[in-house]
């Protein structure tokens, strides 16, 4: 027997004969915006009620993702009607009267979850009188004079969250316990060679770290007091990835905003991917974490630091005493010599042993023969490695074409020190920055994993390709050198 469905537009989907239980195919029009009388007043009268539409969509957002969600605190406005958002979300909606946990409304005056297969969402609306829910899974707001769900041009945006058009939805409803999560990559458009921040903007929206943060409102746009915000700006851009939509997008807002942050990279013209890796880095740490750095061993808590911050251990023993001098050094990234055809050798001349003639010990006080080995002393969550792939010679500079295979897992346990307990060695790939061309003449790419599958992004361009590209395992014909890995806990 084959299922016929009818496609219905995305806010007329859901019916009143739905919400009682019923599927009710019946085709209908888009409405106008204008043939809802009561939302438009409403959103006049409050600017809470528009606030809080918002904070549902990056709800919705994060539902369909399946990323965790970090209840955030109340909407700042607390005059009007609208001024009772006091109840935390649900990291995963369900219905107060039933349990059910499909295509659940959300009372967006006091954050009742409510299921409308029974009709407990308009139970509820009538016995409350309130005015408006919000549909979780669709996007749209039901209004209950109208019966009907409804919009507004100042809350539909072609860049905003996704949602399940009808027919989708339908097929979700009939052929999966829960929504899948999106597998879809965005390009970004090239505002004339900015390749270079393209490729960070992706490696870091694709960490898992900094994604649940950001999508889980950790940062609300909403509550925040910074003008201009770089973390606001990195929270709209990584919204906008992961919104399910697959045109290029533009990032000309965060590009404005990061040179107002960061006078190193606010000119024109090309720049180094890591240059840019760390300068965003930086402004995000500034804005998350305001005030002076704690000084150790109180560790930074923010997200950016929660993400890829880790501790460097430098022992240096003395050839004559044996006296030992440790000094313990953050970092964000590690930078790597290309010295050898894969990154485990890069790694491992990185944490060798290495002579250190002339020190000056502090115990015996006398010049004596040394030596210093570098291991690392705690593990953060995700690595990046930079390979240094431009040396300096007199005046000039040069890029080093040598191609170094990556591991798709890494085990860090044989870089770590060795008296320090770990509770995270393995790690997982899922981001390679590649570098073609020379200094000043040379484009950057990033290759994302996604749903086991490798993509490389390209600008605006994204293709599945094969592991071996992105890892450089392949190294014959064009297959060109990485010049920066991301790996995150894999364990």
């Amino acid at each position: 027997m084959t299922a016929h469905l009818v496609s219905m537009p995305p806010y007329a989907s859901t019916t009143p004969a739905m919400m009682n239980g019923r599927h009710d195919h019946t085709s209908a029009a888009v409405p106008d915006p204008t043939d809802c009388p009561h939302l438009s007043p409403a959103l006049a009268s409050s600017p809470a009620l528009a606030a809080n539409i918002q904070l549902l969509r990056r709800y919705s957002t994060a539902v369909a993702k399946g990323v965790p969600w970090q209840n955030a605190p109340a909407v700042g406005y607390q005059n009007g009607h609208f001024n009772g958002m006091q109840v935390p979300l649900p990291e995963q909606p369900m219905c107060a009267a039933c349990g059910y946990w499909r295509r659940i409304l959300i009372c967006l005056q006091c954050r009742t979850s409510c299921c409308a297969k029974e009709a407990h969402m308009q139970g509820h609306l009538a016995a409350t009188g309130h005015p408006f829910a919000w549909d979780v899974t669709q996007g749209a707001v039901y209004c209950v004079q109208c019966a009907d769900f409804v919009y507004h041009d100042d809350l539909d945006s072609d860049d905003d969250v996704p949602m399940f058009d009808a027919e989708t939805q339908q097929l979700v409803d009939l052929f999966s316990e829960r929504p899948q999560k999106c597998a879809s990559l965005r390009g970004l458009k090239n505002l004339g060679a900015t390749c270079y921040l393209n490729v960070i903007l992706q490696s870091l929206c694709h960490n898992p770290t900094l994604r649940d943060f950001f999508l889980s409102d950790g940062h609300s746009p909403l509550t925040c007091t910074q003008r201009p915000c770089i973390a606001c700006a990195f929270d709209s851009i990584c919204s906008q990835l992961h919104s399910g939509h697959t045109h290029p997008l533009a990032p000309t807002a965060f590009l404005a905003t990061l040179w107002s942050a960061r006078k190193d990279v606010a000119s024109s013209g090309q720049h180094d991917a890591h240059e840019c890796f760390m300068s965003v880095m930086n402004a995000l740490h500034a804005a998350l974490a305001p005030g002076p750095a704690p000084e150790p061993p109180q560790e930074c808590d923010c997200a950016v630091h929660a993400a890829f911050g880790g501790t460097l251990r430098s022992v240096v023993r003395c050839g004559a005493c044996d006296r030992s001098a440790v000094a313990l050094d953050p970092f964000l990234d590690i930078s790597l010599d290309v010295r050898g055809e894969s990154l485990l050798q890069c790694l491992a001349r990185f944490t060798a042993l290495e002579a250190v003639p002339g020190y000056s010990c502090g115990g015996c006080q006398g010049p004596a023969m040394a030596t210093k080995e570098l291991s690392i002393a705690k593990l953060p969550p995700s690595l990046c490695f930079q390979l240094k792939r431009f040396e300096a010679s007199g005046t000039t500079s040069t890029k080093i074409e040598t191609p170094v295979a990556v591991p798709t897992t890494l085990n860090m346990a044989p870089f770590a020190a060795r008296d320090v307990m770990h509770n995270r060695t393995l790690y997982g790939l899922y981001a390679v920055v590649h570098h073609r061309g020379q200094l000043h003449t040379g484009h950057y790419t990033v290759y994302i994993r996604q749903s086991d599958h490798w993509f490389r992004i390209d600008d605006d361009k994204v293709m599945q390709v094969h592991d071996s590209e992105a890892t450089g395992a392949n190294t014959s014909g064009t297959a060109t050198a990485a010049s920066a890995t991301l790996f995150s806990g894999a364990n």
